[in-house]
Formats: C-alpha cells, sequence, structure tokens
C-alpha cells in the first residue's frame, strides 16, 4: 500500500507499507504516532489522483471525492482547519486542485465560512457538496458530515464506474454501425448507382429511397450536421439555466424506471 501520514510535528509524510488490508496500515500507522491521511493499494494508488478542474464544469468528481475524504480524516484527528486545508494543498496530486484549496484556505483564514469559500471560488465546486458543508458546519458536526458525504460519494463513484464498463460495448457497436453507414452511404451505393440506372427497368421504391438517402448524405452532408451542433450548443447553454435544470429533474424523476 502507499500512504500518506501525518506525523506528530505536523509534517506531511509518505511511503510504502506491505499490509494485508487498508485497514491494517490505518492501525499501523496510528500504532506509530502518525495520522493516517491516505492509504491505497498500489494497483489501484491513482484512483482518486487524476481528475482536477474541467473548466465550466467544475472540479472533476474523483478529485472532490479525494478532497473530501482526505479533509474529514484531518479534522476528525483533531486538526484545525486551517491546517487541514494546507497539508492537503501542499500534498495533492493534482496542481490545479492544489491552487484551488489554498484560495479556499485564504477565504477562511479572512473570516468566511468553509462553505462560502467553497462556493466563491471559481473552481465552481459541486453544490451538493457545499451544501453538506454548510449543514455540518451549522451542525457543528463538520467532521462526521464530511465523512458520510465521502462514502456516499464512493458508493455512487463505485456505481457509475460500473454503468462506464457496461455501455463501453455497447458505445462500440453503436459507434461502428454509424460509421459502416456512412461508408455505405459515400462509398458503396454510389459504385451500385449506375448498375441500377443501366438496367432500364423501374427500380423498387425502397433502392430509390437508399440512393436518395446516399445522394442527400454526399452533397448536403453539413445540412444533417449543424442541428445537432446547434442542439448541443442549446443544451450545454440551458444547463446554467436553474428552470430548465427544474424541469429536467421533475421530467428523469418521472420517467419509467
Amino acid at each position: 500500500f502507499a500512504y500518506k501520514a501525518v506525523d506528530a510535528g505536523g509534517r506531511v509524510i509518505e511511503g510504502e507499507m506491505e499490509a494485508a488490508s487498508r485497514q491494517a496500515v490505518v492501525e499501523r500507522l496510528k500504532a506509530e504516532g502518525h495520522v493516517p491521511i491516505r492509504a491505497e493499494s498500489r494497483r489501484s494508488g491513482a484512483k482518486f489522483s487524476w481528475g482536477g478542474l474541467t473548466g465550466a464544469r467544475g472540479v472533476d468528481g474523483r478529485a472532490v471525492l479525494g478532497f473530501i475524504r482526505e479533509l474529514a480524516t484531518l479534522l476528525e484527528a483533531g486538526l484545525p482547519l486551517d491546517r487541514a486545508l494546507g497539508i492537503f494543498g501542499d500534498m495533492s496530486a493534482t496542481p490545479i486542485l492544489a491552487e484551488a484549496v489554498r484560495r479556499v484556505r485564504e477565504r477562511v483564514r479572512r473570516g468566511a465560512t468553509l462553505a462560502d469559500a467553497l462556493e466563491r471560488d471559481e473552481a465552481r465546486f459541486p453544490e451538493y457538496a457545499i451544501g453538506m458543508v454548510r449543514a455540518g458546519e451549522a451542525g457543528g458536526a463538520l467532521p462526521g458530515v464530511l465523512s458520510r458525504l465521502a462514502q456516499s460519494l464512493e458508493r455512487a463513484q463505485a456505481l457509475r464506474d460500473e454503468v462506464r464498463t457496461a455501455l463501453q460495448y455497447p458505445l462500440l457497436v453503436l459507434a461502428m454501425s454509424g460509421l459502416s453507414v456512412i461508408v455505405l452511404l459515400t462509398a458503396v451505393i454510389p459504385e451500385f448507382k449506375p448498375l441500377f440506372a443501366d438496367m432500364g427497368a423501374a427500380t423498387p421504391l425502397a433502392t430509390r429511397l437508399v440512393i436518395g438517402a446516399s445522394d442527400l448524405f454526399r452533397g448536403y452532408w453539413w445540412t444533417l450536421a449543424l442541428p445537432i451542433v446547434l442542439t448541443a450548443l442549446v443544451v450545454e447553454r440551458k444547463r446554467a439555466d436553474p428552470k430548465w435544470r427544474l424541469a429536467r429533474d421533475r421530467l428523469s424523476l418521472r420517467a419509467p424506471l
């Protein structure tokens, strides 16, 4: 296991340890007088270390999970919030996230609550995480709330990974099918068009439709791509509208299954 911890002097230490489980690593670090922060199998050590900020969509889910989990560990160990944020900002494997945490720390030092500091940051942390942090601060139970939030995010991340893995093959089949149709319309059908014209007989309706679709796609493919691009742009713009998001979520909750 690769681990990170805080020693009795407040310094961040990291290294590797052979153990039967993650819990065994944590117990050994505690026995040595350290505060465990992270202990992960070498085979999955990068699970929460990549991601970072993704522009307008805010902080990547894996990075948020790592931040919340490690912040909860530090606070439960008795470290003050300012010190905990400083340790995470110094050890984060994602430079952009580390810079965002440093900005949050500066706002906290100036008197802002953690929830307000996260909400005002340009990194745009997810609203649900900010809401949980605000509830934890109001109830005086921030470490426990962060710990439960991290557990919930871990389960959600595992579910997303399973769904993503299950969809890989269907998406590959769909992509190959679309590519096959494009090749047929642009390269194969035009080769047969003179053959049907030379036959002199009436061409079946299905054949005429296929040839017409081929001519349309070859000559006016941009008119087919333009609506798709415009639709994607409109949807992306609407994502920032609270009324549109509310209507979308209501539709999702009423949908079958």
